[in-house]
Formats: structure tokens, sequence, C-alpha cells
């Protein structure tokens, strides 16, 4: 584009600031409005997959007993939704197609006169997926370390039964001292625990023979779908549960379709709000300066010039209007994004039987939205207003470009 144009359009917009901040506050509105219900959908969609994200795990593996209430020894109880994988088994899953890498957890619950706690045997060895990710959270004291009989405990369910580090718990008639505290990761519902111990001996308490466990985190290979893995794991595991994200939002389907459709419409009105606005103030912009367009074609500008100094002064109202926009609406999406929201867990999923006392509380946590701006909606936003603007002040500078000088002058 001539110098000469960015020049004079440059001009207009600093020295006609009155004209400018209201093309630019007109734009901003739509960009803006646009940009936190594209926020607020895409944070949606992360905090489905936050508890698999947490865990850095794609999928879950469970063998299901059906409806049964599980084995029990002394006061040791295997959740029927997570009955014993054993060591052959184990090896077989971890040798199918598409699985990158695996770690195994032995969920237990522990139940005692002073009620009933969640325990997660893990291997101290390999936290860089699942529940092992819990030697990571260690706000207080210190992770696992090789010696048995040591655990670390969730830092609330701490305090609610007044322990610190160094004191003594039982688990299944064995006495384990208290290392560490954790602090749980927001959306981490699926690894909650109360209790976490080495699986060495979350096996012995448990009565399982050694290389056992009732859960498996996994990663796949990149491009791997989830149904690829399923299909193998029929034939080497029968009834077993493969778990996704989609299996926490398949809970919210119906709300989701709703609200996805709703929010895709609101975004699309959003934007015909802006280039409504937008063409409304620079027609009346441009309308005011139609003296100024017939002194143009007075000192030989013609019809091109005048439609490009003004498609640039338009474009530069548009990218403002645009970089405002999505500022503003950022930081509404941002403020929104801080109202709770409960993220409930498939039965499958869930820590506990739902509604057992205190600890039932682990199958459901308020979050707030992850909220986060994709580069898809920066870009969409900035080449909208960029376009908008731009296509406003074709269309209007065109027809009046058309106008003689003498007509255009005699406007004023």
């Amino acid at each position: 584009m001539n110098m000469t144009y960015l020049s004079y359009a440059l001009r207009e917009v600093t020295t006609r600031r009155a004209r400018s901040i209201a093309a630019i506050a007109g734009m901003s509105i739509g960009i803006a409005l646009y940009v936190a219900l594209a926020a607020l959908a895409d944070g949606y969609s992360r905090l489905i997959q936050l508890p698999f994200a947490q865990l850095a795990a794609d999928v879950t593996i469970q063998k299901s007993s059906g409806s049964q209430a599980g084995e029990q020894n002394r006061n040791i109880r295997i959740p029927f939704s997570n009955q014993p994988i054993d060591k052959e088994q184990l090896t077989a899953v971890r040798a199918l197609k598409g699985i990158k890498a695996t770690t195994a957890t032995l969920l237990l619950w522990e139940q005692s006169r002073n009620g009933l706690a969640v325990v997660s045997g893990i291997d101290p060895a390999s936290s860089s997926i699942g529940p092992a990710r819990a030697q990571g959270w260690v706000e207080t004291g210190r992770p696992l370390g090789d010696q048995l009989g040591e655990a670390l405990m969730e830092k609330h369910f701490a305090k609610f039964h007044r322990k610190e580090i160094g004191a003594k718990i039982e688990l299944g008639g064995r006495p384990f001292t208290i290392v560490g505290l954790v602090e749980q990761k927001e959306g981490g519902t699926i690894s909650s625990s109360n209790v976490y111990i080495s699986i060495g001996d979350a096996r012995e308490i448990a009565g399982l023979p050694p290389g056992s466990a009732n859960m498996i985190f996994a990663t796949l290979e990149p491009g791997v779908a989830p149904e690829v893995v399923r299909k193998g794991l029929a034939g080497v595991l029968p009834g077993a549960i493969l778990s996704t994200s989609d299996n926490i939002g398949d809970m919210m389907k119906g709300f989701n379709k709703i609200a996805g459709g709703f929010s895709t419409m609101m975004q699309y009105l959003a934007l015909l709000f802006a280039a409504i606005v937008s063409y409304k103030i620079l027609s009346g912009s441009v309308n005011e300066r139609a003296w100024e367009i017939g002194l143009m074609k007075t000192v030989g500008w013609r019809k091109k010039d005048v439609v490009m100094s003004f498609l640039a002064e338009s474009a530069m109202l548009g990218l403002a209007g645009g970089l405002v926009g999505l500022l503003v609406g950022y930081l509404g999406a941002y403020f929104l994004g801080h109202i709770k929201i409960s993220l409930a867990l498939p039965w499958n999923l869930s820590p506990v039987p739902a509604g057992v006392g205190n600890a039932g509380k682990l199958n459901v946590q308020s979050v707030t939205l992850p909220i986060a701006v994709s580069c898809q909606t920066v870009i969409v936003s900035l080449m909208t207003s960029i376009i908008f603007g731009s296509l406003a002040g074709i269309a209007i500078s065109s027809k009046l470009a058309g106008v003689k000088a003498r007509d255009a002058m005699r406007r004023t």
C-alpha cells in the first residue's frame, strides 16, 4: 500500500480522536463478546479433560466385577470397579499396540472405626503418570522413599483427623508413618486418595500376590485412537473397562450440546454486531467528511486514491478495535472463569461410593474453568476486525468517491 495512504490514515486516526475512539469501542464490544464466549467454551472442554491431564494419562484401564461388593481382607476392601489384575495380565496390557507408557496402581478402601479411607498403592519410582504424581504434590515433608511402612496423607484429611508428619496410622493391621502431606491438584479427582503408600505395601495389606494391581494409567502413541487399544484389550483382559476424558464428558453431554450450540450462535451474533457497529460509525464519519473528499478530488485524487486512503484508515481502526476487544474479552472470561463448577466422575472412576461420609467428597470437586485464549480465537478476532472494518470503509468511501467534487462539497 502506498505510504501516502498510510500517512493520511494515521493522521486521521490520531487527529480525529472522538471518531476513532467511537469506532474502536464499537468494534471492540463485538470482538470482546466473541473472545469471551470462545474462551469459556474452550475452558469447558479443558475442564472435561482436566482429570486425565492432571495425571498425564490418556486412558485408564480397570477390571470390574459387576455389582459385587469387592473382596475383603481384615479392614481392607477392593472396590468392585477395580478388581485385581495379575502380573501376567499387566504384562499383556503393556504390550498392546498403541500403548506408549503405563503405570500400575492398587486402589483400596480401608474401613475402620474412624470411617472410610481411600488408599492408593503407587510405585515411588514411577511418578510421571497416574496417582504416583502425588510424589510431586508433597507440600510438607518428603515423598515416599525406598523404606516400607511410609505413607503420604492428603493435607485436609490429615487436618480432619489431626495427623501430622511423623504420626503413626494403621492400615490393614499394619503401622505406617506419615512422611509427607499432599496438596491435591485441582481437577485431579481420579487420583484423589486420602493416603498414598508404596504399591508393595498395598499388595501386602490387601493379601495380593507380587506384581498385581487394579488400575492401569497409560499414555498412547501419537495418533493412536483409544478404540484401537480397546479392541486389543478385549483379547488380553476380558471384562476390562477403558476410560478416557470422553467418559466424563458423556455425563454432561446434554448440557454440553445445548451450551455449545448457544455459545456458537452467540459468537456469530457478536461478530455480526461488530460488523454492523463498525459500518454505522464509519458511515457517519465518512459522510461528515464529504467536503474533504471533494477537496481531494479537486486537487487530483482519483476514486481509487480516496478508497485506498479510507481503506487504510478503517483497517487501522479495525485492528485497534480487535486488539482492545481481545484484551477485554479475555479479562471478562478470566473473571467469569473463577465461578466454581462441580466436576463429577463416572461411577467406575470414582475413588469411593457416592455418599460415603467425608471420603465421598472425593467423587465431586469444585473447580474453576481453565481459561485460555487459543491461537485460533486470536487470529479470528484480529482478522475479523480488520476485514469488517476494511469492508465498511470500502463500501462507504466507494459511494462518496464516485460523487463529483462540487456535489461532495455541497453535502457539508
